[in-house]
This record gives C-alpha cells, structure tokens and sequence, in this order.
C-alpha cells in the first residue's frame, strides 16, 4: 500500500513539474518521466499489456518527437521557479525515504513481456508495421 502511494505522489509531483516549470526542455523531461511511472503503476496494477503500449508509444515514440521538435526550434532553457524547485527537491527526498522503508518488492515475470512481443510481432504484425511508417513519418515530416 505504501509502494502505491509513493508512485501516486510522484505522478502528482512530476504533473506539477509539467505545469510549473517555465522551460519547455525540462517540461518535456518531467513528461518523459511521467510516462515512465504511469507504466510502472499500470504494471504493479496487473496491466501489463497496456503498460507496454503505453511505454511504446508515448515513450518510445512521441517524446522522442517532442525532444526533436523543442530542439530544433532552439528554444532557450528558461530558469525553474524558485518554489518549484524546492517542491521538487523536498518530494523527491519524501519518495526516496518512504521508498527505502518499504518492504514490498516488485516481482517482474518475463512471461508477459514474451507474450507482448509474440503478439505484437504475429498478430499485430501489420499493425505494428503501419504503426512504424506512420511515426517515421512524422519524425521526418518535423525535421524537414
């Protein structure tokens, strides 16, 4: 129980970062980073198809493109707020020690991950490959 209310804390902590920070840089950062604990909620949850897709996507693929994007328009790294770097720091602190003191432990089981990657690679083949074409070409289509 404590394990979930540390990974609710930090995805409130990270959307805050999302909405608080004044550089766009360090916003996408904070979203990378909350994408990756999303998927490690929905698989502590039991949703591991999803938290894969999840993964897929939005990390794999859209952050990238984002990461592309705010650095080709050179934007200039803007200094955090004061109070923002503070709430952070202190929560991040609060997450490592409720975290240390837990003694949950997650169990990773590599049979979800072959079923993932058999079904995506069998099933959805077709899908998977139009998927591929379609966020080649929005990668390219924001560099050009």
């Amino acid at each position: 129980m404590l394990l979930y209310t540390a990974i609710i804390s930090a995805l409130s902590t990270l959307a805050l970062g999302i909405v608080i920070t004044t550089s766009p840089f360090m916003s996408l950062m904070y979203s990378i980073l909350l994408y990756i604990n999303v998927q490690l909620f929905l698989t502590l949850l039991g949703f591991e198809f999803m938290a894969l897709i999840y993964a897929l996507v939005y990390v794999g693929a859209l952050a990238v493109l984002f990461l592309f994007v705010v650095m080709l328009i050179r934007v200039q790294a803007a200094a955090f707020l004061n109070l923002s770097t503070n709430i952070t720091f202190w929560l991040l602190i609060i997450f490592d020690f409720s975290y240390a003191y837990s003694n949950l432990q997650f169990v990773f089981t590599s049979e979800c991950l072959v079923c993932f990657g058999a079904s995506l690679y069998t099933s959805f083949a077709d899908l998977t490959i139009i998927n591929s074409i379609a966020l080649t070409a929005a990668l390219f289509g924001s560099l050009v």
